[in-house]
């Protein structure tokens, strides 16, 4: 649909426009009611970026447009929402696609209700190195102010747009949980417990694979404690593993069966953080055994 330029001033006549020789500027003392269209069509019209400002009882919004699209030329998001139950950020490229190489390319927090979090690199593939390049958090209503209260949890990491974690973990979901931060002399203490939390190991066709240990681990009862931003520490009180090669099951009993036919040392353990195998001639023997053959 195309913008009716003869609506114009009516659309505008309440805005107030600041013309700065590099950027227009459109504030609006109420909420957002212009039109997709008529954002697109100013900003083609102009030539040169435009800024919507909206400043209400509600909180504020702005949004960056250039040439047609969704777009802040000058590195900062291209939409901002702040009011006193949402938070929302995202950042467009040039062709208005979800993008950005220094940070997040979308934020959305309804605060209390959910929180989304997305890496998308300027190759408009999901990316992040350091931590999870998607975050998806189902909030639920607290009975302790202290703690947050959450039902699901889903973090993943991407490469490039490929599951990717440095040998880790590639996706983390946790079930039904309560955080609590603790300020003491020393420092800050993190304590996290959930009734499941569920990690998996993916290659690069998003097919659970893993050749050092279980691809896919259920953890129930589990517990996490972060003192003093050290390394975190698990416990839990019980789990439940499962080895897949390039999404292939590979049966427990079968493992087993090859480990004592060869005499391969394996630890009883989830071994989420190290290889199931005590030597590395155990994993070389697994690759040749099982890996090679389900290519």
């Amino acid at each position: 649909m195309l913008y009716n330029f003869k609506n114009l001033a009516a659309d505008l006549q309440d805005a107030t426009i600041t013309y700065t020789g590099e950027t227009i500027t459109i504030m609006f003392r109420s909420r957002d009611r212009l039109t997709y269209e008529l954002k697109k069509a100013l900003s083609h019209a102009a030539r040169m970026p435009v800024h919507f400002m909206f400043q209400s009882k509600q909180g504020f919004k702005q949004e960056w447009w250039l040439h047609g699209s969704a777009h802040n030329p000058f590195g900062g998001p291209a939409l901002q929402t702040i009011t006193d139950t949402d938070y929302l950020e995202h950042h467009y490229d040039k062709h208005g696609w979800a993008a950005c190489d220094h940070g997040p390319a979308k934020i959305e927090h309804r605060y209390g209700k959910s929180y989304i979090e997305e890496w998308i690199n300027t190759a408009g593939k999901k990316h992040r190195i350091g931590g999870p390049a998607t975050i998806e958090i189902e909030y639920r209503l607290p009975t302790i102010t202290d703690k947050t209260h959450f039902n699901d949890r889903d973090m993943q990491w991407y490469k490039s747009g490929k599951p990717f974690n440095n040998g880790l973990w590639t996706r983390l979901t946790d079930t039904s949980g309560t955080e609590t931060y603790e300020t003491i002399p020393t420092g800050l203490i993190r304590t996290l417990l959930v009734a499941e939390r569920t990690i998996y190991w993916d290659d690069e066709n998003d097919k659970l694979h893993r050749t050092e240990g279980p691809a896919f681990i259920r953890f129930t009862g589990f517990k996490e404690v972060e003192k003093f931003g050290k390394e975190p520490v698990w416990r839990w009180e019980d789990w439940h593993g499962e080895w897949y090669i390039h999404g292939t099951n590979i049966p427990y009993g079968d493992i087993l069966k090859w480990s004592k036919k060869h005499n391969i040392l394996m630890w009883n353990e989830p071994c989420y953080n190290r290889s199931a195998f005590r030597t590395d001639d155990g994993e070389v023997c697994f690759i040749t055994d099982f890996a090679g053959a389900k290519k």
